[in-house]
C-alpha cells in the first residue's frame, strides 16, 4: 500500500472537489504502477451540503470510497457513514456488504453468507462459567 497526498489543484478547482487521478502528486508513476487507486471524499470538508448526483442528496454525516482505477475490477463508489468526533467509517445500511466481482474474487458468491452472519450478542456468553477465575 502507497499513501499519497492530493496536490493543491483540488482546492483551487470551482465546482465539485471530487479528487481524481490527475490530483495525486506524482500521479505519473501511480497511475502507471498500481493495480488499484482509490480515494476517501467527504463533501462536508469542503463546505458541501449535498451531493453532487442528480437527486442532490444530503451528504451530512457521509463520504464516498471512490475506485479510480482498478486493473482487475470494476470502477464503483461506495457511499459510507462517516463519525467525524472518531474519524470512523462504516457501512451506511449496517448489515449490508457490498461485494464487486473481479478476477481476485471470483468465489465472492460462496464467501457471501458467511460475511453476512454476525454475532448475536444475546449468545455472547453462553457456555461462560461464572465461577471461574478472571484471571
Amino acid at each position: 500500500i502507497a499513501l499519497s497526498q492530493l496536490s493543491r489543484q483540488v482546492e483551487a478547482r470551482s465546482g465539485h472537489k471530487r479528487p481524481m487521478l490527475s490530483d495525486l502528486r506524482e500521479s505519473g508513476a501511480i497511475e502507471q504502477d498500481a493495480d488499484i487507486v482509490s480515494f476517501l471524499y467527504r463533501p462536508e470538508y469542503y463546505k458541501f451540503d449535498t451531493w453532487d448526483d442528480e437527486e442532490q442528496t444530503p451528504c451530512q454525516g457521509q463520504a464516498e470510497f471512490i475506485v479510480a482505477k482498478h486493473r482487475n475490477g470494476g470502477l464503483e463508489n461506495i457511499r459510507l457513514k462517516f463519525v467525524d468526533n472518531l474519524a470512523h467509517f462504516s457501512d451506511i445500511d449496517e448489515g449490508y456488504v457490498t461485494v464487486f466481482h473481479s478476477k481476485m474474487n471470483s468465489s465472492a458468491d460462496d464467501e457471501l453468507d458467511t460475511i453476512n452472519k454476525r454475532a448475536n450478542p444475546d449468545e455472547a456468553f453462553d457456555g461462560f462459567d461464572d465461577n471461574a477465575a478472571p484471571f
